[in-house]
């Protein structure tokens, strides 16, 4: 079988099996750390990688193109946050949004694994659609239990907005509009935690490598 159905409920999980057979069968011909690259940092189509220098940046990327290849899987649209980077590798596999980078123009914000990533800071944020409609118990339990947060920046905001719910109003009154206070607050909070943050995302990283290493 070489070729295989596209949009079926089963092409994510069969596409990364093809992806992790094709590190297993030609990863010996190159480094190991190309290697852990394919098998460990790919998310079905996206590949997130974080190294410590330019130079290994540049390997990387040059060794897992020729991988991926040998699969018949061909990697393009390379983002990041350092422009000695992007000016390293061919600009084919530049991302669309990317133009020439001469004369240092800003880099684009883009989504990554369902956070918005601010290439030119390096910081992660979030965006949440918010439909305009009186604000009630359950409209603010729409938007806490839509926000994809799957490391828990926002949990001590959504956990508070869940605890000032449950403790001040009726499990009863779904859709009764609140008081104007309790509106008001609402619309303030939503906007300074949504809107306005945006999270460092080296400290993060060093954050979860400390936790990774402590709770092994």
């Amino acid at each position: 079988m070489t070729r295989h159905l596209f949009g079926g409920r089963s092409s994510p999980g069969c596409s990364n099996y093809a992806l992790k057979r094709t590190a297993l069968d030609h990863g010996h011909e190159f480094t190991p750390n190309a290697r852990e690259t394919v098998c460990r940092n790919f998310y079905v189509d996206d590949c997130l990688k974080s190294v410590a220098s330019v130079e290994e940046a540049v390997a990387i990327a040059t060794e897992i193109v020729a991988l991926c290849k040998k699969g018949g899987f061909e990697l393009t649209k390379f983002l990041s946050n350092l422009r000695e980077f992007l000016g390293e590798i061919p600009m084919e596999i530049h991302d669309p949004s990317l133009k020439p980078l001469q004369p240092k123009p800003e880099l684009p914000t883009e989504r990554a694994l369902g956070e918005l990533w601010n290439i030119e800071d390096d910081t992660l944020g979030y965006a949440v659609q918010v439909k305009e409609e009186p604000v009630t118990k359950r409209s603010i339990l729409v938007v806490i239990s839509g926000i994809y947060d799957p490391i828990g920046h926002l949990s001590q905001w959504s956990l508070g907005e869940l605890y000032h719910l449950n403790s001040t109003h009726s499990p009863m009154a779904q859709q009764r509009p609140m008081e104007q206070s309790h509106s008001s607050a609402w619309k303030m909070n939503k906007a300074k935690f949504m809107s306005d943050l945006w999270l460092e995302r080296p400290v993060l990283h060093q954050l979860s490598q400390r936790l990774f290493r402590e709770w092994n």
